[in-house]
């Protein structure tokens, strides 16, 4: 599973090796994800992937996002040693290569948190996935979080 949430297949899995299979998302995630107990997001952003490039001995990949909007972005909190962007709008996110990250049409909505100075996956669905979670949610009255 997505970070202990529940997407269609169109979802990547984050770094914890769980894949998406099920069909729809836990509550935590509509709750608020920054604020998840154990979560700790630092950058929520749409985006397409461009490309995933494998790390040579190691079982990690890099995908290179072009970002589309940001959502939501938290400074670090060691200011001192804050880390730039490859190039403005683009990002470098790491994800487990057992998770088969591809790039492909459509966008998607990007969870991720530092790790040792990296930008690491935590959750990444299709943003049209996403909507359709949101406005179910909205039929149902009970959204907490809409991005």
């Amino acid at each position: 599973m997505c970070a202990e949430s529940r997407w269609p297949s169109g979802a990547l899995c984050g770094s914890d090796g769980r894949t998406a299979s099920a069909k729809r998302p836990s509550r935590h995630i509509l709750r608020s994800p920054a604020h998840r107990q154990g979560l700790h997001i630092r950058s929520l952003r749409r985006g397409i992937i461009q490309r995933v490039e494998p790390i040579e001995d190691t079982d990690v990949s890099d995908i290179v996002v072009k970002v589309t909007k940001t959502l939501r972005r938290w400074p670090s909190t060691w200011d001192t040693n804050e880390i730039e962007e490859a190039s403005p709008g683009k990002e470098i996110v790491q994800v487990g290569r057992h998770c088969g990250a591809q790039h492909g049409a459509g966008e998607i909505v990007i969870m991720a948190r530092r790790k040792l100075g990296q930008l690491v996956l935590r959750c990444a669905p299709r943003l049209q996935e996403w909507q359709d979670v949101i406005k179910e949610a909205i039929a149902k009255d009970s959204a907490h979080c809409v991005l």
